[in-house]
């Protein structure tokens, strides 16, 4: 005969995790300037190193902090077209993005099913057009091409010397209390 507690985990069961904060579809996101750096991702002691951080909402007060050398982060921000992103729905309403959308979508190519415009929700979210729900109820799956335009703060990072043959450094951007 089963015990109590036996019989309670073969039962059937389900939970959910629900997040609650003062902002939802938050964050900051930091790459390497490609541009500024010449495609360079190995860099030399004492030489500058330049970075993009993009945040959502795209222009939230932040602090920077770095394990060495200085690290400067600029107060204007730079705009950047964000060119041929791809998008795959499955049963998806929507899909959120890195960068943040500052404006757009244009230029929306589909391949194969065509589920119509795709429009911004938030600086981090799109979605496709809420009169083509049918259309997905059918399909279930459809991919596409976009365009969108972003903004950024450049930084950099320098001053880093070490006698080391090779060292990592970290730079770590925080959101402002």
């Amino acid at each position: 005969m089963a015990s109590p507690i036996e019989k309670l985990q073969e039962r059937v069961k389900g939970s959910v995790s629900v997040t609650f904060s003062y902002r939802c579809n938050a964050s900051i996101a930091v790459e390497l300037d490609a541009d500024l750096n010449d495609d360079k991702s190995c860099f030399l002691y004492g030489e500058t190193v330049y970075f993009r951080m993009y945040s959502i909402p795209s222009r939230i007060p932040v602090d920077i902090y770095t394990s060495m050398g200085n690290a400067v982060l600029n107060n204007n921000f730079l705009s950047e077209n964000v060119e041929d992103q791809e998008a795959a729905f499955t049963d998806e309403k929507s899909f959120t993005v890195t960068k943040p959308i500052i404006t757009g979508p244009s230029n929306v190519r589909w391949f194969g099913n065509d589920w119509g415009p795709l429009v911004k929700v938030d600086q981090g979210t799109m979605r496709y057009s809420a009169a083509t729900d049918e259309k997905i109820l059918a399909q279930h799956v459809a991919n596409c091409m976009y365009d969108y335009t972003t903004e950024y703060r450049s930084g950099y990072l320098n001053g880093v010397y070490s006698s080391e043959d090779k060292v990592n450094v970290t730079v770590y951007i925080i959101e402002r209390e």
